[in-house]
C-alpha cells in the first residue's frame, strides 16, 4: 500500500492531524483556537502569476494546537467561472519569536477527472510539498524576508522564491518585491516576478460590523504583466 517513504510519512502526518483534531474538539477552549474565514477576490494572483483567470472564493480554516506557536490548517481557491482546475492545500506551521516555518501540501484538483488524492508516487503524484521560512526583524522595523522552496512532488523543477516586504501597520499598507532564482512555477528564468503593494481599508456595514476591503497593484516584470486586484474578507 505504501511503497515510498513519502507515502508513509504523509500517512502518519494525516494520522497525527486526525488524533490532534479529536483531542482538540474535546477541549474546552476549542472555539478560541479555531480561525475560519473566506476571501472573495476578483483574481487569484499568487507571486506574480494569474491562476484560473477568474474571480475566486478562497476559504480557510486553521487550528491553533499550541497557543500561537504551532497549528495546522487547510486553504483553497475555487473559481467562480467554470474552470476545471481548483486548488486545495493543507499546511502546518511553527512560529518562534520572529521566525515562521510553514510546510505546505499543494494539490490542484481536476474536477473533470479522477484526482487520486492519496497517490504519492513521485512519478504520478499531483501533490507538491513546499517549505516556507520567513523572518520579521521587529515591531519597530516591520521588514520581513521570505524564502520558499518546493522540495518534493510534481514540481520537478523544484521552484524557489524569495520576497522582501515592508508593512505600514497603521495605514494597513504592505509593500513587497519577490523573485525566483531559476526557471519554475513563477517564471521561465531567474528574475523579479512579483512587485507591488496592497492597501486594506475597513468598510463599515453597520455600527458594529465592518468588512475589510483589500486592493492590490501587482507587477510581474519578467512576464510584463500588471494586475489590479480587489478582495473582501468575511
Amino acid at each position: 500500500m505504501f511503497r515510498c517513504c513519502w507515502c508513509r510519512l504523509l500517512f502518519f502526518f494525516y494520522l497525527f492531524i486526525c488524533t490532534q483534531l479529536i483531542s482538540f474538539a474535546q477541549s474546552d477552549s476549542c472555539n478560541k483556537r479555531v480561525n475560519i474565514g473566506a476571501d472573495l477576490v476578483s483574481r487569484y494572483i499568487w507571486r506574480g502569476s494569474d491562476y484560473f483567470n477568474s474571480p475566486c472564493v478562497q476559504p480557510d480554516i486553521q487550528f491553533l494546537l499550541y497557543k500561537n506557536y504551532f497549528g495546522i490548517g487547510a486553504w483553497g481557491s475555487f473559481s467562480i467561472n467554470n474552470q476545471p482546475i481548483q486548488e486545495t492545500d493543507l499546511y502546518a506551521f511553527l512560529q518562534v519569536k520572529q521566525f515562521q516555518l510553514y510546510i505546505y501540501d499543494y494539490f490542484y484538483m481536476n474536477i473533470l477527472s479522477n484526482n487520486h488524492y492519496f497517490d504519492y508516487q513521485p512519478s504520478t503524484t499531483g501533490h507538491t510539498l513546499s517549505c516556507d521560512v520567513s523572518y520579521t526583524f521587529s515591531e519597530k522595523y516591520p521588514i520581513s524576508l521570505l524564502a520558499s522552496y518546493n522540495f518534493w512532488g510534481n514540481d520537478t523543477l523544484h521552484s524557489s522564491y524569495i520576497e522582501l516586504s515592508y508593512e505600514v501597520k497603521k495605514e494597513q499598507v504592505l509593500i513587497f518585491c519577490g523573485g525566483t532564482f531559476d526557471k519554475g512555477w513563477y517564471a521561465h528564468k531567474a528574475g523579479v516576478c512579483n512587485v507591488g503593494c496592497s492597501v486594506t481599508k475597513d468598510i463599515p456595514i453597520t455600527s458594529t460590523f465592518k468588512i475589510p476591503l483589500k486592493v492590490q497593484c501587482i507587477i510581474n516584470p519578467i512576464r510584463e504583466n500588471i494586475f489590479i486586484v480587489a478582495g473582501i474578507t468575511l
